[in-house]
């Protein structure tokens, strides 16, 4: 909650309904896969290697960040998550 009313026209200060660091979220999950295959071609001479990577493969959204002030416009407002489910295709040449 915010208190406002302070002697000496003292600015607002922000009173925490519990101290900083004590608000606990659930334990994050996150599950990743990747693979990567090598093929030789032209006579041995180019190495092609294509690859899959796949973060966060079960998209959990788990709360990393929350408003802990409660009389605010934003209170219990969601600051941070766990990203998204995330795939990357790549290709590499050597020669």
């Amino acid at each position: 909650m915010n208190v406002t009313s302070r002697s000496n026209q003292a600015g607002s200060v922000a009173a925490l309904i519990a101290p900083r660091g004590t608000q606990r979220f659930k334990y994050s999950q996150n599950f990743g896969l990747s693979v990567h295959k090598s093929f030789t071609v032209l006579h041995e001479r180019v190495k092609i290697g294509p690859s899959l990577d796949i973060h966060n493969i079960f998209n959990f959204s788990t709360i990393l960040g929350q408003q802990p002030n409660q009389d605010s416009a934003n209170a219990n407002y969601v600051d941070y998550m766990l990203t998204p489910r995330l795939a990357r295709l790549g290709v590499v040449v050597s020669f």
